[in-house]
């Protein structure tokens, strides 16, 4: 099994590779103005510890995983810019709705016994 996984972080950037026996972890800082940089650089030191070229990695891996929390992050502390999303006619609730999908617990679902609260999220950005 030849794997990478790189996940970009706020500060920094993960590299874990499983190749074949061998289970390696690099870091390299996270490169805010082009995130290619920091995927690359964290790339780079795993291969130089299996001495191996990025491009022979590359041509020779079974999957490449990639995931970051930059998004998530810009939407918990509001530094994102403004969004907005259009929407057809009948659909203007289909956010919030979603919001609140597996918000509960499982026990607040199917059980009489709990008193859940339920939340209503605003829509300052949805008009008809």
């Amino acid at each position: 099994m030849r794997r990478v996984s790189v996940d970009i972080g706020g500060t920094f950037t993960d590299c874990f590779m499983a190749w074949d026996n061998k289970y390696i972890e690099f870091k390299a800082l996270t490169t805010h103005q082009n995130l290619a940089l920091g995927f690359n650089e964290a790339l780079k030191n795993a291969c130089d510890d299996l001495n191996l070229k990025e491009h022979d990695l590359l041509s020779e891996v079974d999957s490449v995983r990639y995931a970051t929390t930059l998004g998530t992050n810009a939407l918990i502390q509001r530094k994102g810019p403004r969004l907005s999303m259009l929407t057809t006619m009948g659909f203007r609730s289909s956010v919030p709705l979603a919001r609140a999908k597996g918000a509960m617990p499982r026990a607040c679902r199917t059980s009489s016994r709990w008193t859940c609260r339920t939340h209503s999220a605003p829509m300052p950005s949805c008009r008809s």
